[in-house]
């Protein structure tokens, strides 16, 4: 069934109980359109995209496939709306050469390790 579009005027006011539901909902969307399916193998489990709130990350097994999905969740947060935050955005290799990964033609910066949910990895 589709329906008709209609603009939104109005958003929801900063610090509005709902708004981080309603953020969850939208990357959640996200998410299950960028059918994100590679990632890594941890005792017979595929992590793909541990996420909390608006920090995610992306796990995959080559950068190859790593970059891919990060141009792809990229165009399908532009198209609903969102933007990914590129200086924000770093990546760390582990068992692979060295390569650079770009989003939309910008490079993105390469770290030797990085804190995520508080949790230093290497």
């Amino acid at each position: 069934m589709e329906s008709e579009l209609f603009s939104i005027k109005r958003g929801v006011r900063q610090g509005d109980p709902i708004s981080p539901k309603l953020f969850k909902a939208a990357i959640e969307m996200i998410f299950r359109k960028a059918e994100l399916k590679h990632g890594l193998n941890v005792d017979g489990k595929t992590l793909t995209n541990p996420r909390f709130a608006d920090d995610v990350a992306l796990v995959t097994e080559d950068t190859k496939n790593m970059e891919e999905q990060l141009n792809n969740l990229n165009k399908i947060s532009l198209e609903s709306g969102l933007k990914m935050h590129k200086g924000k955005t770093k990546y760390m290799i582990y068992f692979e050469s060295h390569k650079n990964i770009q989003i939309d033609k910008e490079k993105i910066e390469e770290v030797p390790s990085y804190k995520y949910l508080g949790q230093q990895h290497t």
